[in-house]
């Protein structure tokens, strides 16, 4: 009975600093509050853990921890992992650091004790300090222990290497290679990208795994052994030129490709519903989403330091469905930059992403990125050492900063909700060099007959003339 006693006083004491680590975390993060969360947040938060603590929580172990769903107390490299986050070492430094918060001069919640209060607490935290005490012990015991089992596993002879079954367009199959014949464990998994939706189990007796990639963009495969990373794999799936997709949710895994030559009209980037009719997209079925892509080797661009301006809008007469979303995204090596834009009536809905700063328009004044979305609206994006400048319309909208870096920038992706369309895209580096930039004015075969001739004809006169020049007519006469 003494023993069980001690175990739920253990636990309890562990539990209220797990409480305390969820605050901390959503005071870092500044979303709304977590009772508010839904998935896609979950998901953002396991990026956001990952990339700090290269640790890769689940969502199911996010949910859980977030919504008291243990049974028993998290794994411990969960609570490292939560704990790495803040900017501590592992949990037991986190316990450290805030030991006199729990223990001393407050309850429960985190509200100062009366004086009378002050007392008990007093008594209880002599016997909570022996009790941590013996907790750490056992802690420590338990990590000895982890350390020599892992120590086991001779990762150093693993083998993950990976190739792609073509150069750039979707879909592409990429082919893992892989050796695993040292790891003792049978749970070994790969997984695709940050998504543990795409996360398959792999056998020691095979040495090849192949996996298909329906999107595009800089996805860092993993091999998993017991929901540990032990080698990454950068894959930049690139699209040959500009690649348009629709899905009716956004979380579709397999998308509708639509024909490169239909999603060009005039002077900009768009699919009528007509065209997606056409393509066995069910426009009238409800809401459907439409994608443009354009992932390529854009060289060394500072994703920390660069200018896109573009042009955009979602028309309720050209298929726009309500509110005319448009979201802008800049895709980086280490994360996204959203960029929302609605109407004005809408903005509640807004979300806002760069890197490791995440705004939702529910807990944030978002009101700037309402605008009349039936007429083209100029977006300017100007990132300089991790301060962002938004403008739009001319008009300076918003500006913020991150702390994690975002790496090159690899690709531009505009999601409209509804048949939304694109005019113009530029892009500057740092030095305000132009590297990428589109009009989207498509030359036909007999417009392209007729310039080559014009040049040609150009190029011919412009030879004749010099041979007539005073200078050529001297040299030849002497």
């Amino acid at each position: 009975m003494e023993t069980d006693s001690m175990d739920k006083l253990n636990n309890q004491t562990e539990k209220l600093y797990i409480a305390r680590c969820k605050v901390l975390i959503e005071e870092k993060l500044n979303w709304p509050g977590s009772q508010e969360w839904k998935q896609r947040d979950y998901e953002n938060l396991s990026e956001l853990i990952f990339s700090k603590t290269q640790i890769l929580l689940s969502l199911s172990t996010l949910k859980r921890v977030w919504k008291n769903g243990y049974d028993s107390l998290p794994h411990p490299s969960t609570l490292n992992a939560l704990a790495m986050f803040l900017g501590y070492v592992n949990w037991m430094d986190f316990k450290r650091d805030q030991f006199n918060f729990i223990n001393q001069g407050r309850d429960k919640t985190g509200e100062p004790l009366s004086s009378g209060q002050k007392k008990q607490s007093l008594k209880r935290s002599r016997t909570r300090a022996a009790a941590l005490l013996g907790l750490i012990t056992v802690v420590l015991l338990f990590y000895a222990f982890f350390d020599q089992l892992t120590s086991q596993h001779n990762y150093e002879d693993v083998v993950f290497n990976s190739k792609k079954a073509i150069t750039s367009g979707l879909p592409n199959s990429v082919i893992f290679d892989y050796d695993i014949s040292s790891i003792k464990s049978d749970s070994v998994f790969i997984q695709q990208s940050w998504n543990e939706k795409q996360r398959a189990v792999i056998s020691k007796k095979n040495r090849h795994h192949t996996s298909i990639y329906y999107y595009p963009g800089f996805h860092k495969a993993k091999l998993i052994v017991d929901n540990t990373i032990i080698r990454q794999k950068n894959i930049h799936i690139t699209t040959d030129g500009w690649l348009g997709i629709v899905r009716h949710s956004l979380d579709d895994p397999i998308p509708v490709y639509l024909p490169r030559d239909k999603i060009f009209d005039k002077t900009r980037l768009y699919a009528s519903p007509e065209i997606l009719q056409a393509n066995n997209v069910q426009v009238s079925r409800g809401e459907f989403f439409v994608s443009f892509f354009y992932v390529h080797d854009f060289g060394n661009i500072d994703g920390d330091n660069f200018v896109l301006e573009s042009q955009v809008k979602n028309d309720l007469s050209d298929g726009g469905l309500t509110c005319q979303y448009a979201d802008v995204i800049i895709m980086c090596e280490n994360g996204r930059m959203v960029i929302p834009l609605s109407m004005a009536g809408c903005v509640s809905n807004n979300s806002l992403k760069f890197i490791d700063v995440y705004r939702d328009g529910k807990e944030n004044d978002l009101s700037k990125f309402g605008c009349d979305m039936s007429v083209w609206n100029n977006l300017r994006c100007e990132v300089r050492n991790r301060e962002v400048n938004l403008s739009l319309n001319g008009k300076k909208i918003y500006t913020l900063s991150y702390q994690e870096p975002a790496g090159r920038v690899i690709g531009l992706h505009y999601i409209f909700y509804g048949a939304g369309s694109v005019n113009k895209v530029i892009l500057y580096d740092q030095d305000k060099n132009i590297v990428f930039s589109d009009d989207f004015v498509q030359i036909n075969f007999s417009q392209k007959i007729i310039q080559f001739l014009y040049l040609k004809i150009a190029w011919g006169i412009g030879c004749f003339g010099n041979f007539l020049s005073p200078q050529i007519l001297a040299i030849s006469f002497d």
